[in-house]
């Protein structure tokens, strides 16, 4: 009897599990297990850079008006504008930046990968290089470009990849590090930019937070993405910035003669042409995995690329 019963009742619990209804969530492990392999994309989003931009807000009179109480010193998209025309952007700094809300956060990025890492250049891009002194002619521009570029290896047991090395771009020079030199917000290493001239380099620690700057950090939902707000009253303050491929918009417009001559940025305010594009940056720009390896005297290197999107 005892057997005749059990035998039943066995059965009615495998039919109850066998006819689950099909919208039972799948539990974390399965998550786990179906989950796809990061991109380039979520890599890229992982480690980019934390940046400090200190910002001058002074409006001196020896070069009147250049700064626009700090605004010259937002990062900003080149196109902000609209008109892809480099000619105009020291201009339209504020009729047709600021006070359109357009100079949002923005970051420009080339990929490339080996079959050990992968190499990011975040470039960023402001439409003024300004100074104060009595040479204004000789120490300002229109365009500034200056960027990070980050080597992640790749690890199976990381998929995210570990940061190993990083160099910046400090006007002509190459700034380097190692990981362990360099400060961090949870994965995101912190860089520290300039007022005025924008040269990149490490952050150092407090003394690069003095309450005149703003803190660029980084955002994959595009509705977080606004200009900050104006005035010296509003700083310190912190902002979101995005990524944006440099293949399709900076390297696809390389022959536009209003936007780049050469190696620069075709710009025609105080100094002509005196900002360079990225494939002006030498091999930090154009070989990533051979900068590295030269730079850092690093032998047995892998520089074949696997992908490469400049």
């Amino acid at each position: 009897m005892k057997l005749t019963f059990l035998i039943p009742c066995f059965t009615t619990i495998l039919l109850l599990v066998s006819c689950q209804p099909s919208n039972v969530q799948p539990s974390a492990s399965q998550l786990a297990f179906s989950h796809k392999p990061p991109t380039q994309q979520d890599i890229a989003q992982h480690h980019a850079p934390l940046f400090f931009q200190d910002v001058d807000v002074t409006d001196l009179f020896v070069c009147p008006n250049s700064s626009k109480t700090g605004t010259a010193d937002w990062i900003a998209p080149v196109n902000y504008d609209g008109d892809w025309d480099a000619t105009n952007n020291w201009e339209h700094l504020i009729n047709k930046g600021r006070d359109l809300g357009s100079l949002k956060g923005t970051a420009y990025i080339n990929y490339a990968s080996t079959a050990s890492h992968y190499y990011f250049l975040y470039a960023v891009y402001h439409p003024r290089d300004w100074a104060d002194s009595l040479w204004c002619s000789l120490d300002s521009h229109e365009n500034d470009l200056e960027g990070v570029l980050l080597c992640i290896e790749k690890q199976d047991s990381h998929p995210m990849g570990i940061l190993r090395y990083a160099a910046t771009i400090y006007h002509s020079e190459r700034k380097l590090y190692r990981a362990q030199d360099l400060h961090y917000r949870a994965s995101h290493p912190k860089f520290f930019i300039q007022a005025k001239g924008h040269g990149i380099r490490k952050y150092e620690g407090l003394a690069d937070e003095d309450g005149t700057h703003i803190v660029y950090q980084i955002t994959e939902d595009e509705q977080k993405v606004h200009q900050p707000l104006a005035g010296k009253n509003q700083l310190p303050q912190t902002v979101y910035y995005h990524l944006v491929p440099t293949k399709t918009t900076l390297w696809a417009r390389r022959d536009q003669p209003l936007l780049f001559t050469g190696n620069s940025f075709n710009g025609d305010t105080y100094r002509d042409n005196a900002a360079h594009a990225p494939w002006g940056w030498g091999s930090i720009g154009t070989d990533p995995a051979g900068f590295i390896k030269d730079k850092f005297s690093l032998k047995s290197w892998d520089t074949t690329y696997l992908t490469k999107d400049f």
